[in-house]
C-alpha cells in the first residue's frame, strides 16, 4: 500500500534540513581548503557555523545562511556575533 507524503510536510523537512547541510558542507570544504579542523561553537547562546581551528587556536570563523534574503539587522547581528568570539 503507498501512502502519499503531502506536499506541506515535504517542504517544512527540506526548510529544515538543508540549512544544515549546507553548513556542514561549508564546514567540511573551508576545512579541507585551509587545512584546519572543524568545529561548531556553541556558547553564551551564541552559536557560529563554521569555526576552523590550529593547534585549538581559531583561525577562520564564519556563517552560514542559506534564505533567499538576509536583512541588514541579521547582518549587523552576525558582525556582532563575530567580534565577541
Amino acid at each position: 500500500m503507498e501512502i502519499e507524503t503531502p506536499a506541506k510536510f515535504i517542504r517544512k523537512v527540506v526548510d529544515e534540513k538543508v540549512p544544515l547541510h549546507v553548513d556542514q558542507f561549508f564546514r567540511n570544504l573551508l576545512s579541507k581548503v585551509f587545512g584546519l579542523q572543524h568545529n561548531i561553537i556553541e556558547e553564551r547562546g551564541l552559536e557560529i557555523d563554521i569555526a576552523l581551528f590550529e593547534f585549538k587556536k581559531p583561525k577562520v570563523i564564519a556563517e552560514a545562511k542559506w534564505k533567499k534574503f538576509v536583512s541588514r539587522n541579521e547582518i549587523r547581528n552576525i558582525e556582532v556575533n563575530l567580534n565577541s568570539t
